[in-house]
């Protein structure tokens, strides 16, 4: 799944499995993101045309990053899925960061797995109850159609700060999540 989140930043997700944005990747380059087999990641051509069919400025391979991790909240944010490419039916939210890895509980589900490809969501985390102030990290939860509310629906939860991920204890943990700035701030129809 792809999104957009109507500001500067958006993150892709990869995983072996599956990811919030199933990313595509390119011939090497020396800026590229590289799991830990070496593979060059983003894999694939469709972020790559998805960004140019949102007349993005952006290399998916070469503008590809891994932070930030976590994200100051500062107004009402529209996320959209942009794309499904994932063979998994992957979930997208936030969470509060804090010391402690995140439980299922702790995350606060924006896109489900089957919101289907352009459906914008408006999200508030400053007006949410369950904010606690500072900043937040984003998840992806994965499963055949991962749904927070019904945990054996999630095979692996993947955040925005790897140490928190299923491989976090692994000498060289792979890449699940990739960050992109994005310049595209509309997602809807112009409003006067």
């Amino acid at each position: 799944m792809a999104w957009n989140m109507g500001g500067r930043s958006g993150i892709a997700g990869i995983a072996g499995i599956a990811g919030i944005m199933v990313v595509l990747g390119w011939s090497g380059s020396a800026a590229a993101l590289k799991q830990p087999n070496n593979q060059v990641i983003p894999v694939g051509n469709s972020l790559q045309t998805l960004f140019n069919t949102l007349t993005e400025p952006i290399s998916a391979l070469n503008d590809a990053k891994t932070t930030p991790e976590t994200f100051l909240p500062a107004c009402e944010v529209s996320f959209k899925v942009l794309q499904r490419n994932a063979g998994y039916k992957n979930s997208f939210g936030w969470y509060n960061v804090g010391k402690d890895k995140p439980t299922l509980a702790d995350l606060h589900q924006i896109l489900s797995c089957n919101d289907p490809v352009n459906t914008v969501k408006k999200v508030s985390i400053l007006a949410d109850p369950a904010y606690l102030g500072g900043e937040v990290g984003f998840f992806e939860a994965v499963g055949n159609c991962a749904d927070i509310n019904n945990p054996g629906s999630v095979q692996y939860v993947f955040h925005s700060e790897p140490k928190h991920n299923p491989d976090a204890q692994n000498m060289n943990p792979f890449i699940h999540l990739i960050v992109y700035d994005m310049h595209v701030t509309q997602i809807g129809a112009a409003r006067s």
